[in-house]
């Protein structure tokens, strides 16, 4: 219960303040212990910021995975994925948006967590977009593309004090994905068709 309280804190002192401008007193001090406590629980600040940081990546993880799972079409699962991004940022707590946008430290753990941790999503969210893909690295170019951009959409949403409702402001951006998504096919689809099928070899 106590480590609980402790990485809760934490994680309000990191966004707030940003990794280099929390210390561990700062965050004895939004947990109302102190350092010595923290220090029962957690080595020092690059402990305890990794913990807070992998806690909430794994949770974008876990939605994500729950919204393609109950889709049934890829609009289902583009439409899953900005809600579930939505959802997280309509919580009054911070979450992963506020952490992955702030200064993070040069740390070689804290980046390789990040891009395992966006790998994955963007393994998860292609699969639902384009279960049956041929082309899988354009399916992962998709789905980052569209992680990013709804990460984005959603924290400046919520930064901005929630201007649209947020199921108008998931389905807005739902909606231009999956438009953008489509005029794209199309496009690709007639430069399928328009390419020469190759050069002929005469008969000899």
């Amino acid at each position: 219960m106590r480590r609980n309280q402790l990485i809760d804190a934490a994680r309000v002192a990191f966004t707030t303040h940003g990794y280099h401008g929390t210390t561990m007193a700062t965050v004895g001090d939004c947990a109302n212990v102190s350092k010595p406590v923290l220090y029962q629980h957690f080595s020092n600040k690059l402990d305890l910021y990794l913990t807070v940081l992998q806690q909430e990546l794994d949770n974008l993880t876990t939605v994500l995975d729950d919204a393609i799972a109950s889709a049934d079409n890829e609009l289902d699962s583009i439409r899953g994925t900005v809600c579930a991004i939505f959802d997280l940022a309509d919580r009054n707590a911070p979450s992963a948006h506020d952490l992955v946008s702030t200064v993070v430290p040069d740390e070689p753990s804290v980046q390789w967590r990040i891009r395992n941790a966006m790998a994955e999503c963007a393994t998860i969210v292609a699969r639902g977009m384009h279960p049956d893909d041929r082309e899988p690295a354009r399916s992962r170019l998709l789905a980052f593309a569209l992680l990013g951009a709804c990460l984005t959409a959603s924290r400046d949403w919520r930064q901005a004090g929630r201007p649209l409702p947020k199921h108008q402001a998931a389905e807005t951006a739902t909606e231009w994905y999956w438009a953008g998504l489509r005029r794209w096919d199309g496009r690709t689809d007639r430069r399928r068709r328009d390419l020469p099928s190759g050069p002929t070899v005469s008969p000899s």
